[in-house]
């Protein structure tokens, strides 16, 4: 066996056993063609090697785990091979050290070890580390690929590559990234690196909140989640998704520190379902923090807050001006919050934990003309607090990461910045760095989740709105003529998401392109039309909801059956429920948001045909979600349909699946109807 010690920034001595039974300490440079060269002995082939003992500098603090035996490795995967058949690769060892020093330096130590099962899974050879050069250091301790037969690829460190850090749409910072790839990696390989991670320089000493996850969407032998802090302290922590007697942690008491310490064993991989929730809601999770309550985080929080929103003789200005043709306060509310959306361009440049976390000035981001999440919201709680408006920059995560457990540990847990505004009678939110919301709409991904409201000092919750805030409006008025062709003029107006989306879409398309992008469009609800005519709402002007509209010809559209013409109203939804299509599942149903669909139809008949048959109503409700669809005969020459269909809830729990796919099924099974003439 032979067992190497690699690290960046750091070369130790190693004592150095030969086949021949001798024995020394030596240096090691690096790998080449099978050579292992040393600082003192040179060069010694790969063969004469019976083993590598590292020792390890005295810099590393206490806690470090030694390698496992290659032959240990193997026995340990081909036994999870044959548990795990259709597994993609397998977690063989996932161990996650975090520890806290006396001088508030802390170390984040990982060792991986994977198999290999599907070439996709290669992936596993590739990490990425981000780190702040002037703060941080990382060292790679150990990293090798491990063969079936035994032998072993060792990573060469001179490939190390260090990299700016890229993130978002335009990202600016100190950060880098550090990257390495293992060689020669193929299925069935065994994966294994170690990494080390020091902050030598901690933003705030008194901040240390390690979280883990315990479980990944393939299958893992054994995962272990530690965290080492001095004795003098104690760690408060909040588990979710561990069974009963499994979320308490072993707690080890050593000379100087304690060791809180979370395993799990022969833990099976995720089986995906449609819209499910965050990984990080359904796998076992640990939250921890030295703190017992948010009036340290709320403190730190708000003082970089209140520093940044100073309202300049600038801003005041411009909102003086931007806020002239308002009528009532929530116009000039909507004309500030289009004025940020559209005016500071999006991008990140940070050189301090404040600007991180809090942006920068309001008035430097008001200078500069961009921002991120941070120096958006930061600047719109400005300009509203200019003209009165009671705003405030709060912390969320969004919908599509997970649920941060606020209520249950003062955690600071978020990946992103918006703003709330409270007026006498209501309390709502915004979010400056979706471009295309029409006020008072924000982005979706930013419903039904917990904030942090450092400066108010308080955690809440922003609701998810009414089905009507992400609607889609569609008006259809189609003339069908003797000859068996029809003329469909087509209308469709958005609210929320969808009109966001809407707009973005076509801002970014060319207009040249519109013709074909309205095609394709018209081809995915009737293919073979022709295109007539078509209308694209204005897209630069938010205080203007955003519509669609196009006229369009089918050939001989009904289906002909004897004297009968059988046909279904073109651009109808079809109302396919990809996520009502498993038999039965195990975890809740996630949307980002609420939703509802009107449509309303007029059919104009010809003379030559009258109406042998109309879909019955249909009204249906449950507790998430209620349809209402209707077919009405105006005349002999003209019909009527309507439809709405409304889902309040954002999450359908599991254990009410059952109930809501029934729901989605009749709808679905509904919206297949179709309407039966017959010739006169």
């Amino acid at each position: 066996m032979i067992k190497i010690f690699l690290v960046l920034f750091l070369i130790s001595s190693q004592k150095i056993v030969l086949k021949d039974g001798r024995s020394f300490k030596d240096e090691i440079k690096y790998f080449k063609d099978s050579l292992l060269v040393l600082e003192e002995e040179g060069k010694i082939s790969k063969k004469e090697l019976q083993e590598i003992k590292f020792l390890p500098p005295p810099s590393l603090v206490s806690g470090f785990e030694d390698t496992i035996p290659i032959q240990e490795i193997l026995e340990i995967a081909e036994e999870a091979t044959q548990r795990f058949k259709d597994a993609n690769g397998i977690i063989l060892l996932e161990n996650d050290i975090n520890i806290l020093n006396c001088d508030g330096t802390r170390t984040h130590r990982y060792h991986f070890i994977g198999k290999i099962l599907k070439p996709e899974f290669r992936k596993w050879a590739d990490k990425r580390i981000g780190f702040d050069e002037t703060r941080d250091k990382v060292h790679i301790l150990l990293a090798r690929t491990i063969h079936p037969d035994g032998s072993i690829s060792w990573f060469d460190r001179s490939k190390i590559k260090v990299s700016s850090s890229a993130q978002g749409m335009v990202y600016f910072s100190r950060y880098k990234t550090l990257s390495f790839n293992l060689p020669e990696v193929e299925t069935q390989d065994i994966v294994e690196y170690v990494y080390e991670y020091e902050a030598m320089k901690p933003s705030d000493p008194k901040i240390f909140n390690p979280c883990g996850f315990l479980q990944s969407n393939e299958p893992t032998v054994r995962s272990k989640f530690k965290v080492i802090i001095p004795d003098s302290l104690e760690l408060n922590f909040y588990t979710r998704n561990f069974s009963e007697d499994e979320s308490a942690p072993k707690i080890t008491n050593g000379t100087r520190e304690t060791i809180y310490e979370w395993e799990l064993c022969d833990i099976p991989g995720i089986v995906k379902e449609p819209k499910m929730p965050s990984l990080m809601d359904i796998v076992p999770g640990v939250f921890t923090t030295l703190f017992k309550d948010w009036e340290y985080i709320f403190d730190r929080h708000s003082k970089w807050q209140l520093r940044r929103m100073e309202v300049t003789s600038e801003i005041d200005s411009l909102c003086k001006e931007t806020v002239k043709p308002a009528q009532s306060i929530h116009d000039s509310i909507g004309l500030i919050y289009h004025w940020v959306q559209q005016n500071i361009r999006y991008i990140c440049i940070k050189g301090s934990p404040s600007s991180g976390h809090s942006g920068h000035p309001a008035s430097l981001t008001l200078k500069n003309g961009f921002g991120d999440c941070t120096d958006k919201a930061i600047l719109l709680a400005t300009m509203l607090r200019a003209i009165g408006v009671d705003a405030y920059m709060i912390y969320v995560l969004t919908n599509s990461s997970g649920t941060a457990p606020l209520r249950e540990i003062p955690i600071s847990y978020s990946n992103h910045a918006i703003n709330e505004i409270r007026l006498p009678d209501t309390t709502f939110w915004l979010d400056p760095v979706s471009e295309t919301y029409r006020y008072p709409h924000f982005s979706s991904g930013d419903h039904g989740i917990l904030y942090e409201n450092p400066i108010a000092g308080r955690i809440d919750s922003i609701l998810v709105p009414p089905p009507s805030y992400n609607a889609r409006d569609c008006k259809i008025n189609m003339t069908l003529n003797p000859q068996g062709d029809a003329l469909v003029e087509f209308e469709r107006k958005y609210t929320g998401g969808w009109e966001a989306w809407m707009r973005y879409r076509w801002k970014y398309t060319r207009e040249s392109d519109y013709p074909h992008k309205i095609q394709e469009i018209i081809n995915e609800e009737s293919p073979g039309a022709e295109l007539i005519d078509y209308e694209i709402g204005t897209f630069e002007d938010l205080s203007k909801q955003f519509h669609l509209k196009w006229e369009y010809k089918l050939k001989d559209y009904p289906t002909c059956a004897s004297d009968l013409l059988i046909f279904k109203i073109p651009g109808t939804e079809n109302y396919e429920f990809r996520e009502a299509s498993l038999s039965t599942r195990k975890y809740d149903i996630v949307y980002a948001t609420s939703y509802e669909i009107r449509q309303n139809a007029r059919i104009h008949l010809p003379a030559t045909h009258k109406i042998e048959s109309l879909p019955s109503s249909l009204k249906l409700s449950c507790k998430y979600a209620s349809y209402e669809a209707e077919y009405k005969k105006l005349s002999d020459e003209e019909i009527e349909f309507h439809d709405k269909f409304s889902r309040w809830a954002r999450i359908i729990p599991a254990r009410d699946y059952d109930e809501y796919k029934q729901f989605l099924n009749k709808i679905a099974s509904f919206a297949k109807q179709q309407i039966f003439l017959k010739k006169q």
